[in-house]
């Protein structure tokens, strides 16, 4: 028996961390195996959702929400993927080198 945190475990049971990782692992199997009719992911459903719950949102501001589950270049990957299938339009403001992200009406429909 061994002791974490104060609390007794034996070495067959997992800690919560394992299965939280295993239920997370699960749960974007079953989106991606859902998603795939349309090449999509779930990480590509988060990017889509994030925008249409903002309606206008700068990509930086997706990549801060979205940090741990993707990098700033698979971010763009899946924005450009977006914009060539006109569901988002990318903004690019100039003065400040931000980029503004909105749904188009098309991908408001998806």
């Amino acid at each position: 028996m061994e002791y974490f945190g104060g609390v007794s475990m034996s070495k067959e049971e997992k800690p919560i961390g394992y299965w939280l990782k295993e239920a997370d692992k699960s749960i974007s199997a079953k989106v991606n195996k859902n998603l795939e009719q349309y090449n999509l992911t779930r990480l590509h459903w988060q990017v889509l959702n994030t925008v249409y719950e903002k309606d206008e949102i700068t990509k930086e501001a997706i990549f801060d929400l979205l940090r741990n589950f993707v990098d700033e270049s698979y971010l763009s990957e899946i924005l450009n993927n977006f914009a060539l299938k006109n569901w988002m339009n990318q903004l690019k403001i100039s003065e400040s080198g931000t980029t503004l992200i909105q749904m188009t009406e098309e991908g408001k429909g998806r």
